[in-house]
């Protein structure tokens, strides 16, 4: 129950694990230093210290069973924007990829005048499927490949011999491509940057504990709740 560097690891289950974890009905929410209520400053350029993103994020807890929470932060607008990236390079969050923009775009804008992106409103709690981030919808398309070929396979021992041959021909070219789409999209879970919370119990103190320090002075964190169960598969790739 502390936060720790996040470090993202392909998880270890077969096909039917992670397509058994990949569904749920998880909740999210962001806070980040553009969340009006929450960011200090004014206009675009304003602040969030990780003590004060983890407190703000804190108050909305009622009585989550479990949450997980991953943090980019940073002390200036160009760190920010790069650990963010590096954290979508391996682990693909489109809030943070929209703050990411954000902060590119300050960076450069009394050069070029870039057209802002914006990212306002409150804290919100969204109801979202776990399977709707694009690292697990990758997982879980490649696992539910690879149990049409365990289907495939019973489908096999049915058919007449002469429809068997045909099959056997288009099944060893279709495993081999069915085999590699797992681990090809395990492979790609190796990485990332930022900061990663897990807690079972008293969630809203436990998120204030231990928190980097305010001289991160640029924070965004994306906290999800639910069961543990229905955290498992997150709570193993973001260790």
């Amino acid at each position: 129950m502390t936060w720790t560097p996040l470090t993202i690891n392909p998880p270890l289950g077969n096909a039917a694990a992670i397509d058994s974890q990949s569904g749920g009905g998880l909740q999210k929410r962001i806070v980040h230093p553009w969340l009006h209520g929450v960011g200090e400053g004014s206009g675009h350029y304003r602040y969030l210290s990780f003590p004060n993103a983890a407190q703000a994020l804190s108050k909305t807890i009622v009585s989550e069973q479990a949450a997980l929470g991953i943090a980019v932060a940073a002390g200036n607008l160009t760190d920010f924007a790069n650990d963010i990236d590096t954290l979508n390079a391996v682990f693909p969050l489109r809030e943070f990829a929209a703050l990411g923009r954000k902060a590119a775009a300050l960076v450069n804008l009394e050069t070029d005048k870039f057209n802002l992106p914006t990212a306002p409103g409150a804290i919100a709690q969204q109801t979202m499927d776990l399977s709707g981030l694009g690292t697990v919808a990758d997982l879980r398309k490649a696992a539910i490949l690879q149990q049409a070929q365990t289907e495939a396979a019973t489908f096999e021992q049915s058919g007449p011999l002469a429809n068997l041959d045909a099959y056997q021909t288009q099944k060893t070219a279709a495993a081999a491509a069915v085999d590699a789409a797992l681990d090809a999209a395990k492979a790609n879970l190796f990485g990332g940057a930022g900061w990663r919370f897990y807690a079972e119990s008293d969630i809203a103190n436990a998120l204030m504990q231990n928190t980097p320090d305010h001289k991160y002075t640029l924070t965004a964190i994306m906290l999800f709740t639910g069961t543990p169960s229905e955290l498992a598969l997150l709570k193993e790739m973001i260790a």
